[in-house]
């Protein structure tokens, strides 16, 4: 899918999962339980990995997430710079977007995604923003040439 926007980026949905757990374990460990049990969720149609590279090929980061109704929520991420990862959190933001996902969610507030635009909630607010975001489900590969340009 290629999106209207342009700014030098592609993001490529679920090419390669493995790779993905891989290159996020060598920035922060994960237990082997855990890589399988995302793997699981992958196969599933739960788990999804995206590639953020530039027009060239060359990728500049990724990472992976699970899908719950229409959160993202990303579970690791990586890139080789600040600033391909704000450029690539923006390609990110507009795919998912297009597939009709409300928000995207990350396990921790660091000051890297907060000055990225990702802010906190409280406990209420975060629930009540979950609750309507699960209404709807979306389950399944996020494969076929799924590129979008980024903003």
């Amino acid at each position: 899918r290629q999106g209207a926007a342009s700014g030098g980026l592609r993001i490529a949905f679920d090419q390669n999962f493995e790779a993905a757990l891989c290159e996020a374990d060598r920035a922060q460990p994960t237990p082997p339980r855990l890589k399988w049990a995302f793997a699981e969720l992958f196969d599933a149609g739960f788990a999804h990995a995206f590639d953020i590279s530039l027009m060239s090929g060359e990728r500049v980061g990724g990472g992976y997430g699970v899908a719950v109704g229409r959160v993202f929520v990303i579970e690791a991420l990586h890139f080789h710079d600040a600033s391909a990862r704000g450029a690539g959190l923006a390609a990110l933001a507009h795919a998912l977007e297009g597939r009709g996902f409300q928000w995207i969610d990350a396990k921790r507030l660091t000051p890297e995604l907060a000055a990225d635009g990702f802010d906190g909630a409280s406990r209420l607010d975060y629930l009540g923003r979950l609750k309507r975001a699960l209404a709807v489900e979306q389950v399944g590969a996020w494969c076929a040439p799924q590129l979008a340009e980024a903003a």
